[in-house]
Formats: C-alpha cells, structure tokens, sequence
C-alpha cells in the first residue's frame, strides 16, 4: 500500500505538477496543485495567509492621543493669531498709516522670528520706507529680501524698487545692471515691461539717446498689450519732439497720434492731445 502511495507522489512529481501545503489539525499535508492553475494564484493565496498574520496596529494610549491633539490645535491657533496680525499691518498700508504699519509688522516678526509671511513683511517695510522717501531704510529691507529670501515671488519688484532708488540717487550705472540681471532672471515676470520703461529712463538721464530709444520700442514689440504701452508712446513722442539729437517733430506726431487712438483711458491722453495740437499749429501746419 505505501509503497503505491510512493509511486503516485512520484509520479505527480514527474509529470510536473506543483506541491502545496495545507495545515490540518497541526499537522502539514502536501496537496498536489494542477499544472494549470498559474504561480500567480498561489503567490496570491499565500499573501493573503501572510497578511492575515500581520499583527493589527495598537491604539494609542488616551493620554497620548489627547496630548497630540492639543499639540495640533495650539498650532492652529498660533497660525490664526499671525495671519491676523498679518492682516492687520496690511491695512494699515492700505491706509497710508505708514507708521502704525510698520510697528505691525516689526512686531509681527518679533512674535514670529520664522514666520511664514516674512518675505512679503519685509518686501512691505521696504516698501513704506520707499514711499516716505527713506531710501536708505528701504535699501536695507529690499536687499534683505534679494539677498536672504531670494526665493520670494516678490524679488523681482523688490529688485526693480532697488534700481528705482538708484536712478534717483544717480547711481544710474548701479541701476543698469540691476535691470539687467533682473530681466535675464525673471524674463516673463509681470514688472519685466516696467523695467524696460525705466532703463529708457535712465539711458536718457545719462543722455544715451539711442539705447532710450531701443528700450522703449522694445516695449512696443514685446509688451505691446502690457499697461507700459502708453508709457512707451508717450516717451517716444516726447523723446523725438525736444531732444535735439534726435529731433524729429513728424515722428513725434504719430507716437502721439497712435497713443490717442488706442490708448483712450492712459494718464498721457490729454497731455498727447495737446502736443498734437501744439506740434501741428506751431510747425506742421505753419511749415
């Protein structure tokens, strides 16, 4: 009889099917699997033994899960109090109580050293400095900004406010390249046109008439749908009718010209009309 049994097993074995093994009563049977039911099946049975196994995950202790809990909500709460100070400086920016705003936010950063609002903090502190004509101070809190927290989406203004301050300290060489890197850094930023107007700027501060002109026209063909548009025309306009190098009064007519036009709400509409009408009865028509 076993030595029948013994045959089979060999057999089985032989003819390439699988063994399995199935516990019944604490003792191991081996069953023989067809030799068409895919490893795959198997590999899935025994993981779901395997699992099966796994230890299911403790519960926290009470006092443990409560002391977590109160963890999370003083956090909270530490966020609601800073954006509400936050908040709170920023309108009084907004009302102009340039003061009081910058006591908001000095003890802002006092309270939270790290806080997450630091990069626009100081962006504003440089800019209410800015706007009180401090141009030292707000030298100070913009490269503050350039240099420690360059990764701020406000660096590009930060670095535009720089070379503003620049121009009007006649640094004008130091603001150059200010704009420069800045346009070679941040090529699609949305003050990128601005910084093209101020370069024309300040290439005619230093009476580089041509590179002025460069820079406005490129406004024109970059940014032409951009709010510098009108600035551009009106410089233009403006360049060609009264620096002699250049002198052209025709031209300056048609920048004139085309910025009425299309520009009808621009701050440069009423002063463009008047040039219009003072270019054409004093040389134009005469001529």
């Amino acid at each position: 009889m076993y030595v029948l049994i013994l045959l089979l097993f060999m057999s089985k074995i032989c003819a390439g099917e699988q063994l399995d093994i199935v516990k019944f009563n604490n003792f191991n049977i081996f069953l023989f699997v067809p030799n068409y039911i895919s490893e795959d099946i198997l590999f899935e049975k025994r993981e779901i033994v395997l699992s099966e196994k796994k230890k299911k995950p403790k519960i926290k202790k009470f006092k443990e899960y409560r002391k977590e809990k109160l963890k999370e909500e003083k956090k909270e709460e530490t966020l609601d109090n800073e954006t509400i100070l936050y908040k709170n400086g920023i309108e009084l920016y907004r009302m102009k109580n340039y003061k009081e705003a910058e006591s908001a936010f000095i003890e802002l950063l006092q309270k939270y050293p790290d806080s997450r609002y630091k990069d626009k903090i100081t962006f504003y502190l440089g800019e209410i400095m800015f706007r009180q004509r401090k141009y030292e101070e707000a030298l100070m809190y913009f490269n503050k900004l350039n240099q420690e927290l360059s990764f701020s989406s406000l660096t590009p203004r930060s670095m535009y406010r720089v070379a503003i301050i620049y121009s009007r300290t006649n640094k004008t060489g130091e603001a150059i390249k200010i704009l420069l890197t800045l346009q070679k850094r941040s090529p699609k930023n949305k003050i990128i046109d601005e910084s093209y107007i101020l370069l024309g700027d300040i290439y005619r501060q230093r009476k580089e008439i041509a590179n002025a002109i460069k820079m406005y026209q490129k406004v024109l063909k970059r940014y032409k749908h951009s709010n510098s548009a009108d600035d551009a025309l009106f410089k233009l306009g403006d360049l060609y009718e009264n620096e002699p190098e250049v002198r052209n009064l025709e031209l300056a007519k048609n920048y004139y010209e085309k910025l009425v036009r299309t520009y009808p709400d621009s701050e440069y509409f009423n002063s463009a009309k008047k040039r219009i009408r003072f270019i054409k009865e004093n040389f134009l028509e005469f001529r």
